[in-house]
């Protein structure tokens, strides 16, 4: 089962949260936390409930920084894979630190349009109101 996770850790006063991320496939997983405003993905949850709109459609959600010195990196990319239909969520986490606390994970995870439609409505949603836990699942396409 193929899945997307969301889970609030914290809020802060100023409405920044720390975010728990786990994306997984039948063959990987990763778990990411990140602080963020929960705003910044609105722009994501609408891209994905418009995907694609072409055979270059691509959705992107990116927080924080490549660079050396930042604490970390998350970038999230939908995009069509061949003109059936099949397609992919590119899953490109960093997190810097001593070990054990750093990683860097780059995967795919598999799905048709309208799953991630799916995440993309119930990410939506969410962000109306972000406290409870989110969970999307899908079967391979």
């Amino acid at each position: 089962m193929n899945r997307v996770e969301l889970n609030v850790i914290s809020t802060h006063d100023d409405g920044i949260v720390q975010l728990g991320i786990t994306i997984a496939s039948l063959r990987r997983c990763a778990y990411h936390e990140t602080y963020l405003y929960p705003e910044s993905m609105a722009a994501f949850a609408e891209s994905l409930m418009q995907f694609p709109q072409s055979q270059a459609s691509e959705a992107v959600f990116e927080c924080g920084s490549r660079e050396a010195r930042a604490h970390d990196f998350i970038r999230l990319r939908t995009f069509v894979l061949k003109s059936n239909g099949h397609s992919a969520l590119e899953v490109d986490s960093r997190m810097r630190g001593e070990p054990p606390a750093c990683a860097e994970l780059h995967f795919y995870v598999p799905g048709m349009p309208a799953d991630f439609n799916r995440v993309g409505l119930e990410l939506s949603a969410w962000l109306q109101s972000p406290t409870e836990r989110l969970v999307v699942e899908w079967q391979d396409g």
